[in-house]
């Protein structure tokens, strides 16, 4: 291994001629433990090479060294470049305009005649268009910042909208994700350091994308030192101040949201009807948005302050398959149109039938509204695209037959965000749960109780409620991890996992629940949690028993975290069914009895097997898990985010049709149920289809049907 090697192939390096031997000697111990197969020549040529490195390769190293957390390291390039470095592909881009001054076709004094310019491009949206041009004709015209909000669900147009003003104004654009942002001197992606990208800039329109995400909780209730924090930082922009050398008084802010509610939270619109004594069974969401107030907006979670400076306000409407049909066969530059274009430019002459444009039209409004489209048109024209010369001269025109056959053919996995929950409904959880995750209904509905009951500690942290800590006990590959970790990615709730079977020391599990702490939510996910609990001698229990009973650690509350508990207690199992005469075990010899359902194991077992009855009293919920049959296992795989759906995706995006029948499918889950249950499928479609990964150029365009004897 060369000194580049280590540099380019391990993504590592440091050391500056200027250091002193006993600082070369620290950095050299460092490399030596990182890299301990490099000869110790190597790592001194690595150490002379560091100083000829570029700021692109430096910015390279940087972002290894902070994943690995060599401190040493990271703090001499803190101190050689005297502040932090940045790593480019955590900021957000910005979209330069072609053409630096406005489009002369529109008169931007009039917001007449910016709105029909934007009918030319956006269908439907009326009130959105108009409140954006009022804004944009203010902002171009006259120099007047007017911030707006825009509300509406995912797809109904509002970056589009944005988008096309920008670039018909001649106005650079950048748009922030609200929802990983947060403020100066937290960690994660940080607000001031996204918004440097607008530095020497006169002019830009700032869109802050999930500004619901700034709310915490049901009607501001319980609102995090984070979020307010970040609020206040965020508000300094809005007031128009200059913050580390940007006039952000030169920027046009436009925040957009959904405002769908989440975890601990109800919905902007479920808090508008309330107010209103609507039915809420029978009212038009959107209607129902139009009314809303500051107040409201107040009461999701956003301080007044920002609210204030919010002079605009308009709601959008989802896209029904009319509108979707007008964007796709009226509006200049629509997907459909572009393709067009693009296949002119090939010398291929495409064009779409007009019910095959109203079947993408229908076929997307299920899915998630005008970003659907794009999708179903690219996977429509792939196959003419890749095979562009047979095609050249020629005319092809999309049916709707072929329509119609894309849809049947197509796998169909709706998005984690298409699914509504209400999550102080225990039916809503175990729902949304039946749609990812096959069998294990008794811990649905256990776990479905819990998160309930932390949503509602998290919307009323004063409010006496059960304990929503559990335990969840059940074999390898039952589900536990990735039940919880559903639940919580849904929730948007950071969960902080630790195996207590490969050791964690007392003091990086305070610092785990800091971190959480720090967030204002959290879960603690301890696996393999019966091999310290089943240890009276474990150091780690104590310090687990005193943070339930006491629910702090050095002082820190953590009644904002909740803690999950996870084990085989294989020798729980075994001990009962010895007793009772029979015989039981996990995985392969689980199919020998075939049930194991009759096996208890309640408060009294787990006492009776020492765990300290201080946890029970803090973990009250015991949830089983049962070993997952082959059927099970086999319709696992068909599941929405199931590990073979990633290998499907992969052979769709390099134009293979990939056949897999019940038979095979079978085999599979057979092999998975003799080993680690669900834990097992994923190595096993590895091995099944790394050969044909690595011959891809051999199976482009054509059908590759799997076969029961390809499965070793």
């Amino acid at each position: 291994m060369g000194a580049n090697d280590l540099i380019f192939g391990g993504g590592l390096g440091v050391v500056a001629s200027s250091l002193t031997q006993k600082q070369k000697d620290e950095y050299r111990t460092v490399l030596g433990a990182m890299y301990p197969e490099a000869e110790s020549d190597k790592i001194n040529a690595l150490i002379e090479t560091i100083e000829k490195l570029d700021k692109k390769q430096i910015d390279f190293l940087i972002e290894a060294i902070h994943k690995k957390e060599t401190s040493i390291i990271y703090d001499y390039l803190l101190k050689k470049f005297k502040k932090k470095p940045k790593i480019e592909n955590n900021i957000p881009k910005v979209i330069e305009p072609k053409h630096e001054t406005p489009n002369e076709q529109v008169d931007w004094a009039d917001p007449r005649s910016i709105k029909g310019y934007l009918d030319k491009y956006v269908s439907g949206q009326e009130e959105a268009k108009k409140v954006l041009s009022v804004a944009f004709s203010d902002y171009i015209s006259y120099g007047t910042i007017s911030h707006s909000l825009l509300i509406g669900p995912t797809g109904s147009g509002k970056t589009y909208i944005l988008k096309v003003l920008c670039e018909a104004a001649g106005i650079p654009f950048v748009k922030i994700s609200m929802a990983n942002v947060t403020s100066a001197g937290y960690k994660n992606e940080n607000l001031s350091e996204k918004i440097q990208v607008l530095r020497g800039k006169e002019r830009a329109i700032v869109f802050l994308d999930e500004f619901d995400k700034l709310s915490p909780t049901e009607e501001g209730r319980g609102t995090s030192g984070f979020t307010e924090r970040l609020q206040k930082e965020l508000l300094s922009y809005f007031s128009g101040d200059k913050i580390d050398g940007i006039d952000s008084s030169k920027f046009l802010i436009v925040t957009a949201g959904a405002f769908n509610g989440g975890f601990g939270q109800q919905s902007l619109s479920s808090m508008i009807q309330k107010r209103l004594g609507g039915n809420k069974a029978r009212v038009d969401e959107s209607e129902v948005l139009s009314q809303v107030t500051n107040d409201d907006l107040v009461r999701y979670g956003i301080m007044p302050e920002l609210v204030g400076r919010l002079a605009n306000k308009a709601v959008l409407e989802p896209l029904d398959e009319e509108a979707l049909y007008k964007i796709l066969a009226h509006t200049e530059n629509s997907i459909l149109k572009q393709k067009v274009k693009d296949f002119a430019k090939m010398g291929i002459t495409l064009e779409f039938e007009d019910e095959a444009i109203r079947l993408i039209a229908r076929n997307s409004a299920k899915g998630v509204g005008a970003r659907g489209l794009e999708s179903i048109i690219n996977e429509l024209v792939g196959k003419y695209s890749f095979n562009r010369a047979d095609y050249k001269g020629e005319k092809i025109t999309i049916s709707p037959n072929e329509v119609e056959e894309l849809m049947k053919k197509e796998v169909k996995f709706e998005k984690v965000d298409d699914i509504k929950v209400d999550w102080t409904s225990p039916k809503s959880i175990v729902a949304y749960m039946d749609f990812y995750a096959v069998g294990q209904e008794e811990a649905k509905k256990s776990l479905s109780t819990s998160f309930m009951l932390y949503s509602k500690k998290l919307a009323n942290p004063d409010l006496p409620l059960p304990q929503p800590n559990s335990l969840l006990i059940g074999p390898s590959g039952s589900g536990k991890t990735y039940l919880v970790e559903l639940l919580a990615k849904k929730a948007q709730i950071p969960v902080s996992k630790i195996n207590l079977a490969e050791g964690i020391s007392v003091a990086e599990f305070r610092a785990r629940l800091a971190d959480l702490v720090y967030n204002g939510k959290g879960i603690v996910f301890l696996d393999e949690a019966d091999k310290v609990l089943l240890d009276p001698y474990s150091p780690f229990r104590k310090e687990l028993i005193g943070c339930l009973e006491n629910g702090e650690v050095n002082g820190v509350d953590l009644s904002g975290i909740m803690f999950v508990l996870a084990g085989a207690f294989q020798g729980l199992f075994e001990k009962k069914v010895e007793d009772s005469g029979s015989s039981i075990g996990f995985g392969a010899q689980v199919e020998k009895t075939n049930n194991y359902k009759g096996v208890e194991i309640n408060t009294d077992t787990l006492i009776e097997a020492g765990v300290p009855i201080e946890v029970l009293g803090r973990v009250p919920n015991i949830v089983p898990l049962q070993p997952l049959g082959v059927n099970e296992l086999v319709e696992m795989m068909k599941k929405p985010g199931s590990e073979l759906e990633k290998f499907i995706n992969y052979f769709k995006s390099e134009n293979v049709e990939l056949i897999i029948s019940e038979p095979v499918l079978l085999m599979i889950a057979t092999k998975a149920k003799a080993k680690l249950g669900a834990r097992s499928i994923k190595p096993i479609l590895s091995k099944l289809f790394n050969p044909f990964i690595q011959d891809i150029e051999n199976y482009r365009g054509e059908k590759l049907e799997i076969k029961v004897e390809d499965i070793s």
